[in-house]
């Protein structure tokens, strides 16, 4: 995974959290697949680890999942804005282009009242999110050319039941054999893309970064005062000020990010109360601060010359965080490896990782333990063997037990 924009290696053990259910135990919360994968488990465990808690991973927007598993910078359409400016013809054709170039593409439904299980009036899951499969073109009869999005809800079921929709009337067996579509209840299904942008809250492109040259300089603990000044007019607060160079040995195409701590490290009430970082990035021209939020700040670059580029990062830290004042600066460019160094000569730190063929020791502390001696949540289930019996941290009803 990534943190920081950096690969850093989270290791777990393979106990799950479980729920009594009809026919015994199942999962607490991603289901064990039909032919009994566990993958899915486990990298939602990985996750939930990585944030620090299975909480933490309730909602938020796909690209910050991609990007947490890929290291993929990513950009954002918000829906309002681009119909308030006219641009929706600007979406269509970064999703066309994005699709092409293999993007992956995410989307997000408004929140209404909060709830995935409340519905809008197309029956589209409130404060949800979707992947997009593609978008195409089809030609009715008359021949009037149509824009589709193909939505896939990840809960593998379908509730949109707007036009387009799996059983929605408009198509005919032309116009599924046009884009080999079929009734099926598979959680994918159509939208035209007028009601996509107007359903949807906004839509997030991932870049593929396959084959691109990763570079990073990360900076942890950086709480001492380094060329320390002020920054925003009668705002006396003092920003630490680093200036980083970027050199590129030829001309090509690259994204810049600055990295911070997503919020959702930030646990229940301590984000509202202790989130007071402040990361910062100025991009060479521009005059402008960019914030790095919600944890991560991408700026693809067009045509980045042979040479030397400065840019510079402002952070402000406060005792009251929870968090390390950790940052960094990552790039991803297209043909050769760029090299970032900082201007006061301060080497780049790093996390420490683990080879992928590296041998891992079973953990047994965990083992051994009941309800009265560490949550005090009260006593197992009657059937439960004590030694496999674990108390979850995250529900005091709910109980982890190792899968045989």
């Amino acid at each position: 995974m990534y943190l920081l924009g950096m690969p850093i290696t989270v290791v777990v053990d393979d106990y799950l959290p479980l729920m009594e259910s009809w026919d015994g135990y199942s999962t607490l919360y991603a289901n064990v697949g039909n032919d009994g994968a566990l993958w899915g488990t486990l990298f939602e465990k990985t996750f939930a680890k990585y944030l620090g808690q299975y909480e933490a991973i309730d909602a938020g927007q796909g690209a910050m999942g991609i990007e947490a598993m890929t290291g993929s910078p990513y950009f954002s359409f918000n829906h309002v804005d681009i119909l308030e400016e006219g641009r929706t013809e600007e979406l269509w054709e970064e999703m066309v282009r994005a699709d092409k170039e293999l993007m992956m593409i995410t989307s997000g439904s408004y929140t209404g009242t909060g709830n995935d299980q409340d519905q809008n009036e197309a029956g589209l899951p409130f404060n949800h999110a979707f992947s997009i499969m593609r978008v195409v073109e089809v030609v009715d009869a008359d021949g009037v050319t149509h824009r589709l999005v193909e939505t896939r809800n990840p809960w593998g079921a379908e509730t949109y039941f707007g036009p387009w929709s799996d059983t929605s009337d408009v198509w005919t067996d032309d116009l599924r054999q046009q884009v080999n579509h079929f009734e099926s209840d598979d959680g994918k299904y159509y939208m035209e893309f007028a009601d996509y942008v107007e359903y949807m809250e906004y839509t997030d492109f991932s870049r593929d970064v396959y084959g691109m040259h990763y570079a990073a300089f990360a900076f942890l603990g950086d709480g001492e005062p380094l060329n320390r000044n002020t920054v925003f007019f009668e705002d006396d607060t003092e920003y630490n000020i680093h200036t980083l160079k970027i050199y590129s040995s030829e001309a090509q195409n690259a994204t810049i990010s600055a990295h911070a701590y997503n919020f959702k490290h930030y646990h229940g009430a301590c984000f509202g109360d202790y989130y007071t970082t402040e990361v910062l990035m100025e991009m060479p021209g521009t005059n402008t601060l960019y914030p790095v939020w919600p944890g991560s700040r991408h700026e693809p670059i067009t045509e980045l010359p042979e040479g030397e580029l400065i840019v510079r990062i402002y952070t402000h830290f406060s005792e009251e965080d929870l968090l390390p004042f950790d940052w960094s600066l990552v790039t991803w460019s297209e043909k050769s490896k760029l090299t970032i160094t900082h201007a006061d000569g301060i080497e780049s730190a790093s996390f420490r990782n683990l080879a992928p063929d590296a041998s891992i020791p079973i953990p047994t502390n965990f083992r051994n333990r009941t309800a009265t001696n560490s949550t005090d949540n009260g006593p197992p289930p009657a059937d439960f063997n004590g030694e496999e019996f674990v108390v979850s941290v995250y529900d005091p009803f709910y109980y982890d037990v190792r899968l045989s």
